[in-house]
């Protein structure tokens, strides 16, 4: 069935294949892009920024609203906040009034006096926590407040949307506002990313806050940067004084001293770059510098009408299929930022192994590289090294205990028995026991081993007694003074014979007692070296025991972030081949396109309409290669 479409509307829909095809191609993309490509059918123009930028001054400002004359729209708005604090509590879109009331949502006509309570209400609706989730809020502003030329302001048309400042000091307000921009940023075909001139750090990755807007460098069809307070630093003040200003020279000063603060602007925005002076700091200017400021409104319009008309273009009804040609640089971005943040992570990680081992390498320097295998080898040799200490220490409290019991002097006894009734024979008893006992000092720590006193390992550590022979050098006196060696008396014989045995049982009992100090000495030096050591491999075991534990979870958070970056770059490698798909699918499209609209020129009963088919045919040939050189179409 043939279409009879007058040529106008032929004219509006010569995309509509490419669309088609655009639509196939990004219900297979990974779902974190779509958010990229994905548009509902309202062009959508979000406004994004910090609080107090002048996001809301600029939206009213492009509407065509003259914001240095409309105290009233800043009184209302605010809904009772004081000066220096965010306006702006929820998601709104502004537009004008049929009439000279306000409106907002489905509530009006109304005086600037309710509409500033009713915008109140939401405000401390919001703040409370009792709004978790909201809809755009519909503000339309009186007509007597616009001006009766306002040609040059954007279509009311276009659904341009205030975004909240995500740096509310109020807690649930910042969560709000957080969800709702990442709803709404995700859907817009077109952002502007609002900032002062004198804080370009709004730009980088953590000050934006969504993920949505972290490949804005990589879309520029998407993007557009807007600086306000652009004109009332000092350090622009000369620059600007002076000679001719233009939108070029402007754009090559900011940009030149956002390089003397490290920051790298890409080249390809140059063009995306808007600076503005709105509001406020306007009326400071006039008071302060109006020479100044003369020049500095006539540059801010300048600039002003490039942004209204780089809006309109670039917010048209296919502007979003350039997102499709530039999804190879979202994806090398996003990849770029993958593989940087995996590095920054993997660098903690390693701090986090170097802070695990730390105090594990003052006691064991080996291991400041902190491998988790060398570690464990080394616990497992402590764990043993505890065990034989602890057993060691076992050993000596039995052996305390046995000595304790055990009648040393016994060991250094020696009977002189009964014999041959002569001085010479008892000098020769005397000369035997002291050999014994001098053998027995010598010899003490072999026999309190072989008896089980000691164990072995403890007898090197037992020093040898020393033999002293103070208890018998009075007998040995009384014998040396005899001149005969025969007794004449069997009683003489006898008294001495008593007096030797008894020498010799104080000399035994004397050297027992030394031995069981001396024995007692070397248990408590022992136990006291083997407690330290055991104590010292204690603290070491522990510590390795906490270094591991520390070393398994970082090993595991390790591999769990190789697996999901793997799985992530996975996902953008996959979608880049896609890209590398896309334009064959669009060549096919087109193909397509094309045979069945010069069919139709050949076939088609009205000739007005073969007519308009062939001019379609004809209008497809050019622009095709426009949209491939990614010019506007």
């Amino acid at each position: 069935m043939y279409s009879n479409a007058t040529w106008l509307e032929r004219y509006r829909n010569r995309y509509q294949w490419a669309v088609r095809a655009y639509d196939q191609f990004v219900r297979e993309l990974a779902p974190e892009l779509l958010g990229s490509l994905q548009r509902s059918d309202t062009i959508t123009v979000v406004v994004y920024g910090a609080t107090q930028v002048g996001k809301t001054t600029l939206i009213l400002d492009l509407l065509g609203l003259n914001t240095l004359t409309s105290d009233e729209v800043a009184t209302v708005l605010r809904g009772g906040q004081q000066l220096g604090k965010s306006a702006t509590a929820m998601p709104i879109r502004y537009g004008r009034a049929l009439d000279d009331h306000w409106y907002i949502a489905t509530d009006g006509p109304m005086t600037a006096e309710q509409a500033c309570e009713r915008l109140g209400r939401v405000r401390r609706e919001v703040e409370s926590g009792g709004i978790r989730d909201a809809e755009v809020l519909d503000i339309r502003i009186p007509a007597r407040l616009f001006p009766a030329d306002d040609d040059k302001a954007l279509s009311l048309e276009l659904n341009i949307i205030d975004i909240p400042g995500i740096n509310s000091r109020n807690e649930d307000e910042r969560r709000l506002v957080a969800n709702l921009a990442r709803r709404y940023v995700s859907v817009a075909d077109l952002v502007l990313l609002v900032g002062r001139a004198d804080s370009m750090g709004f730009l980088n990755e953590t000050d934006l806050q969504i993920e949505a807007l972290a490949d804005w460098a990589a879309q520029p069809s998407r993007f557009r940067i807007v600086l306000t307070f652009s004109f009332s630093p000092d350090s622009l003040y000369q620059q600007f004084m002076a000679g001719e200003l233009t939108c070029e020279h402007v754009r090559d000063v900011v940009i030149a001293e956002m390089q003397t603060h490290d920051y790298h602007f890409p080249p390809e925005f140059r063009s995306n770059l808007f600076m503005l002076e709105l509001g406020d700091s306007v009326r400071a200017l006039q008071r302060n510098n109006p020479q100044y400021c003369e020049r500095i409104v006539q540059i801010t319009q300048r600039f002003r009408e490039e942004l209204l008309g780089n809006i309109s273009q670039s917010a048209g009804p296919y502007a979003r299929l350039y997102s499709a040609f530039q999804l190879d640089r979202v994806i090398n971005a996003r990849i770029e930022r993958l593989q940087q943040l995996l590095q920054e992570q993997e660098a903690e990680l390693l701090a986090c192994k170097s802070r695990a081992v730390a105090q594990l390498a003052e006691y064991r320097p080996e291991f400041v590289r902190g491998q988790a295998s060398d570690i464990q080898k080394a616990a497992d040799e402590v764990r043993l090294q505890l065990q034989a200490m602890t057993q060691k220490l076992e050993q000596l409290h039995a052996c305390r205990r046995s000595l304790e019991a055990f009648n040393c002097a016994q060991k250094f006894k020696y009977p002189v028995g009964m014999g041959e009734q002569r001085v010479s024979w008892l000098k020769k008893k005397l000369d035997e026991a002291e050999q014994y006992q001098r053998q027995i000092c010598q010899n003490a720590p072999q026999w309190l081993e072989q008896n089980g006193l000691i164990p072995d390992w403890f007898r090197e550590d037992v020093p040898v007694l020393e033999y002293k022979r103070a208890a018998l050098m009075a007998i040995e006196t009384c014998l040396d003074d005899y001149s005969l060696d025969k007794y004449w008396f069997s009683s003489n014989f006898n008294a001495d014979r008593e007096t030797l045995q008894k020498a010799l049982d104080q000399s035994a009992s004397e050297h027992g007692t030394r031995l069981k100090a001396l024995l007692n000495t070397a248990l408590q030096t022992n136990e006291k070296s083997l407690k330290a050591n055991a104590d010292d491999l204690a603290s070491q075991r522990c510590l390795m025991q906490v270094s591991l534990a520390n070393l398994h979870i970082v090993a595991q958070q390790e591999r769990q972030l190789k697996d999901q970056h793997a799985t992530e770059l996975k996902r953008m490698e996959d979608s880049g081949k896609l890209v590398g798909h896309f334009e064959s699918r669009l060549n096919e499209a087109f193909v397509q396109e094309l045979r069945a609209t010069r069919q139709a020129a050949y076939n088609h009963p009205n000739a007005t309409q073969r007519f308009y088919r062939l001019l379609h045919a004809r209008m497809l040939l050019s622009e095709i290669d426009r949209m491939y050189q990614g010019r506007k179409f």
